[in-house]
């Protein structure tokens, strides 16, 4: 067994994102704010100003998509597997577990109008119905037989259910559970990447569209209103309020108006903003926090190390035995995450989720929005972004991942960064970047890895996974040699068969490359002879996270979740060297001879590994 222990660093960001919350009424009036984090309820009573917190016990992956709540005044939300169930009146909660076999038991939820609870499955689509009063769950249908992502759920006064449904080819479906009657309310051409959208309005009738590009609703539509399990052309101006307020993860469900009002809602920074009869009030949320999951993070040229955490998305920074500073949300307003990251020369570059984002970030410079790091281009071809490299020309940038919402392919990103500056506040690098989509590198596969041989030339690995929502287009992952002088393609082969993703590569002193896959396997190529030299098999000490791969010198690091492997670049041989007592997710950073993890929102150090 490996004799390297991991020390503890502490939790790197003391916050909980805002993951949909809803107004609760109960049958005398009286009303409070739920606000969904991770694994706890926080309880607000905006006329009393009274805050408390309801926690569940965690079932592994549970953060919660959705909430609503009921007629009778209970809140409930779909988080990971659990169906969760909150008096907020009584401060009580109950789990329910009725489907442990799907990824995510809802991203769309509503309420029927005896009061039952229903939502639908991720992947599946398989609908089910929670009955409050009996405390029984029954399955009904599937809403889609093709797509994955149903978001939006609302029922009609007739008794009809209808769901907006996306994302490869986008869809509205009438569904009748008294009869079993199930039908699609678009013609099948009209059926293009994008998603469905319903809302149940303030005054009981139900409306949507089918114009959105991405889950949730945005722009100009062509507005439907729907009854009978039929739809009709409106004008705008007659689509009644929903009874949801905000979009994504800012949901809040209300049945019933109070009589006070929600100005802003900033639950990683505990503060809740209402106004009640013209009088606004701030209140205090002082909730606790098991802390935000980190993203993968990166030494800084001074020594330090720079992250971001993902829901909530937070900046932080880190000096060896100096607390973590977190610089709040501010600083990457808009970003899930930066989940690659790469030095050029003194600066740094970061591709950042969701969108594609390219940024730079001098740490010789404070932190300020907007500025450092600086935002400077985006391509949704890139909306999920995993690899980022510096060319050695030392004039550009790669930087790669998997495409947006029902896309089967992502593209790669080469854009000319300039030389250890950043650029003025308001300046782009979109008209200094070459896309190179799926069609011309790897088609229906996403470069998730990158590489570059000694001459320069880029090698890549792909994923055919599609974490957008389309279907996978065949079950192997590839690796490609793109030629840097024409940008093209020149070698593309697929090196074991049945492996779908390859999550990481590093390029050895030889110009092999290892690959490793996001389950675990290991291969040592020949990237322009097309040939495989050696594989292992790393699957016991289980999966990749994020940039799961950290090369120091003449030595990588190979960062599993129950495991670190040391690979020899020069005699190609690896050495389990830790096995951490709790799993690793985030990547990890070279820090003089320590190697520093991150494992939850936890940071570890691996001592003199390096």
């Amino acid at each position: 067994m490996p004799s390297t222990t991991a020390v503890a660093l502490g939790v790197a960001v003391h916050a909980d994102e805002l993951r949909t919350g809803a107004i609760c009424t109960n049958p005398a009036g009286d009303s409070r704010l739920v606000l969904c984090a991770r694994s706890s309820v926080v309880i607000v009573d905006p006329m009393t100003g009274v805050v408390d917190q309801v926690r569940w016990e965690r079932h592994g992956a549970d953060d919660p998509f959705i909430s609503v709540g009921g007629t009778d005044g209970r809140f409930w939300a779909a988080a990971g597997h659990l169906l969760v169930e909150v008096d907020p009146f009584a401060l009580t909660v109950r789990t329910h577990s009725p489907c442990d076999d799907e990824a995510i038991l809802a991203m769309g939820m509503t309420v029927d109008p005896q009061g039952r609870i229903w939502f639908a499955t991720y992947p599946s689509t398989r609908l089910f119905c929670h009955d409050p009063a009996t405390g029984t769950t029954t399955e009904y249908t599937r809403i889609s037989d093709t797509e994955h992502y149903v978001s939006h759920l609302a029922f009609d006064a007739e008794g009809w259910l209808y769901a907006g449904v996306g994302t490869h080819r986008k869809d509205l479906i009438a569904y009748h559970p008294a009869t079993g009657e199930r039908h699609s309310l678009i013609p099948d051409a009209d059926r293009v990447k994008g998603s469905g959208y319903v809302h149940l309005g303030r005054d009981g009738q139900v409306y949507g569209h089918i114009g959105s590009p991405t889950l949730h609703p945005t722009g100009e539509h062509d507005w439907f209103r729907f009854e009978h399990g039929a739809m009709t052309p409106i004008a705008a101006d007659q689509v009644a309020a929903s009874v949801i307020d905000g979009a994504g993860f800012r949901r809040i469900h209300a049945l019933v108006q109070p009589t006070w009002q929600i100005i802003d809602i900033q639950l990683p920074d505990h503060r809740l903003v209402v106004d009640i009869e013209g009088d606004q009030r701030t209140i205090d949320l002082p909730y606790t926090s098991s802390g935000a999951n980190l993203s993968p993070f990166t030494a800084t040229p001074d020594g330090g190390i720079i992250g971001t955490t993902n829901h909530p998305s937070r900046l932080w920074t880190w000096r060896d035995r100096e607390p973590v500073v977190d610089h709040g949300s501010a600083a990457i307003r808009g970003v899930g995450n930066i989940c690659a990251w790469t030095r050029v020369g003194e600066l740094l570059a970061g591709a950042a989720y969701a969108g594609g984002m390219f940024y730079l970030y001098d740490p010789r410079c404070p932190i300020v929005a907007g500025e450092n790091p600086i935002e400077l281009a985006r391509f949704e071809e890139v909306h999920r972004p995993r690899a980022i490299l510096a060319h050695p020309d030392g004039d550009h940038v790669v930087w790669s991942g998997y495409g947006g919402y029902g896309d089967t392919g992502g593209g790669i990103a080469i854009t000319a960064v300039p030389a250890d500056q950043l650029p003025p506040p308001g300046s782009s690098l979109q008209d200094h970047t070459v896309l190179l989509p799926h069609t011309d590198v790897a088609p229906d596969e996403s470069p998730v890895a990158l590489g570059v041989l000694g001459d320069g030339t880029v090698v890549g690995a792909t994923s055919i996974e599609t974490p957008g929502g389309a279907d996978p287009v065949g079950d192997t992952g590839s690796v490609f040699v793109l030629d840097w002088t024409s940008r093209t393609v020149t070698h593309h082969w697929r090196p074991v068969p049945g492996v779908r993703s390859w999550n990481e590569l590093v390029v050895a002193p030889d110009d092999t490359v290892h690959l490793v896959s996001s389950d675990g396997h290991h291969a040592h190529i020949d990237p322009r002879a097309q040939r495989v030299l050696t594989t292992s098999d790393w699957t016991a000490h289980g999966n990749l996270g994020v940039n799961a791969l950290i090369r120091n010198g003449a030595h990588a690091f190979v960062i599993q979740s129950n495991a670190v492997i040391r690979l020899d670049l020069t005699t190609h041989t690896a050495t389990l060297i830790a096995v951490p007592s709790e799993p690793l997710r985030a990547g990890g950073a070279v820090v003089g001879a320590d190697l520093i993890v991150g494992s939850g929102s936890r940071l570890l150090r691996l001592r003199d590994v390096a």
